[in-house]
């Protein structure tokens, strides 16, 4: 292959990645939750790419990950927001267990995500702060910090694991 086939074959991949067309994978399992990735992300209004830095950042792409505060599947859902989220969404006969089902997990996931987006002006900083360590958390933090940003805001205000987690998804999302 020519150089000049070369370099257009990698702008066009950056392209497609970059406008979330095609997703670039961290891991082989990812690969296996794309088409579940772009379906919700997108009707939920969320950038594909940052629903995959979120599960990366969760669960590296385990469906049956748990964490020590008993979160669960890809987007480590707690149960109780999972319960929440499936009454919401009027997915009936909701169980714990469901939420090692990747589908429904990404589709909780992502509807939770665009709800705390919403709740936080589109502050991806904020937002993803508030998946981490909780809505009410992140607004005790604002109204502590009423004057200050919140790129500085999650420096200063934050638990030390939100913080990490925050610049982690950032960076995975390319922000």
């Amino acid at each position: 292959m020519k150089p000049t086939a070369i370099i257009a074959l990698a702008v066009i991949s950056g392209f497609l990645i970059s406008s979330g067309l095609i997703l670039k994978k961290s891991s082989a399992a990812g690969r296996d939750y794309n088409d579940l990735i772009q379906k919700y992300s997108r009707l939920n209004g969320i950038d594909p790419g940052l629903t995959e830095a979120v599960i990366h950042a969760e669960s590296g792409f385990r469906s049956s990950a748990v964490s020590s505060a008993g979160a669960l599947g890809l987007m480590q859902i707690m149960p109780a927001t999972g319960r929440d989220l499936a009454s919401t969404l009027g997915i009936k006969e909701f169980a714990n267990s469901d939420l090692f089902n990747p589908e429904t997990n990404i589709r909780l996931g992502t509807y939770y995500l665009g709800m705390l987006r919403d709740m936080f002006n589109g502050d991806p900083r904020l937002f993803l702060a508030a998946y981490n360590a909780g809505p009410a958390q992140v607004r005790r933090w604002m109204e502590e910090n009423p004057d200050i940003r919140s790129s500085d805001l999650i420096d200063m205000a934050a638990f030390p694991q939100t913080r990490a987690y925050v610049r982690k998804v950032m960076k995975k999302w390319g922000r």
